[in-house]
């Protein structure tokens, strides 16, 4: 039986690191998880008794519930099918059960370096080689799926932000339910919410930028190549979650800029209920992204952001090609 060695991917640091901050993240920031839930849904119960209904994504909780438990079951489904068909270390058309432990086997003894060890019966190594491939592909699929998920809370707190907006310029010019300066509270809250998020995601989304790069570059191989309908389908589905990641936070601050800065140039006309000064703080936090995914502040995600990074993979995807050929 053909055993497999590691990907290049598999090998690389900034994969494994990825994995281990992921796990770290969520337990050692699980309270600021807890908190951002909980100040979302105060959040939530504030507008909803300011505009006297229900907001729009109170109305659509059941269906969002309904996406998130179908992501995570997907995603499940996904990682267990990589573990048992042995991904990246038993060739596919060699599977069988006996091939699939001895490949297990041989995988974590060269892996840990235990071919030593001769005197061990090899289903011990069979069963905990199976264990890590497990964790190796829940941690990839889930880590990737908490990253997509916050951007959803991202895309419904600005889109609820968003509404507001829209409700109080129909009232510009007549005796309103609420002052343009009530929105600028609403665009604090934003504000709160979206540096908890930040402070939440923040190293799982640096890791998650770093290895998505990384292995979209180092395994445009598998895409090309005819002899694995698995790897291929394994690099357009994380490609298809990664662009859905850029691109919705990306839209979601260029949606909150384009129609906040609308919102500023109506209540400009409205002295001095929203002060000049305001709108010129304001005005320059929209111009520098201030409201928007981050990256432990290296990086925002914004249309230019994703340019440069689509960019990236492509240069370097065409060097590897080209020095496959040559």
């Amino acid at each position: 039986t053909e055993i497999y060695t590691l990907s290049l991917h598999d090998a690389l640091p900034i994969s494994i690191i990825y994995k281990l901050v992921y796990i770290v993240s969520i337990w050692r920031r699980r309270f600021v998880f807890q908190a951002l839930l909980n100040s979302v849904t105060e959040a939530e119960a504030h507008r909803t008794e300011k505009l006297g209904r229900p907001g729009r994504h109170s109305r659509a909780g059941n269906k969002t519930q309904s996406f998130g438990f179908a992501l995570c079951v997907l995603n499940v489904f996904l990682a267990l099918v990589h573990t048992f068909v042995g991904y990246g270390v038993l060739k596919l058309s060699e599977w069988s059960p006996q091939a699939f432990l001895h490949a297990q086997a041989v995988y974590f003894r060269k892996l840990y370096f235990l071919e030593v060890y001769v005197g061990v019966p090899e289903i011990y190594f069979s069963l905990v080689g199976a264990l890590v491939q497990c964790y190796r592909h829940f941690s990839t699929v889930f880590g990737d799926l908490s990253v997509l998920m916050c951007v959803l809370t991202f895309k419904a707190l600005v889109a609820e932000f968003v509404a507001s907006l829209r409700l109080q310029k129909n009232s510009f010019g007549q005796t309103a339910a609420f002052r343009p300066s009530e929105v600028l509270e609403w665009y604090e809250t934003l504000k709160f919410l979206t540096n908890t998020l930040n402070n939440a995601i923040g190293p799982i989304l640096v890791c998650y930028m770093f290895a998505g790069l990384s292995y979209y570059v180092n395994s445009i191989r598998d895409l090309l190549s005819m002899s694995s309908w698995l790897a291929q389908l394994r690099y357009v589905y994380f490609l298809a979650n990664f662009l859905l990641v850029l691109f919705t936070a990306a839209y979601t601050q260029q949606h909150l800029s384009h129609e906040f800065r609308i919102w500023l140039s109506d209540a400009a006309r409205y002295q001095p209920a929203v002060p000049s000064t305001q709108l010129i703080v304001v005005g320059s936090e929209l111009a520098s992204c201030r409201v928007g995914l981050s990256g432990l502040g290296l990086f925002t995600i914004t249309y230019g952001f994703v340019g440069t990074a689509i960019s990236t993979i492509l240069t370097y995807a065409i060097i590897i090609l080209q020095a496959d050929d040559a």
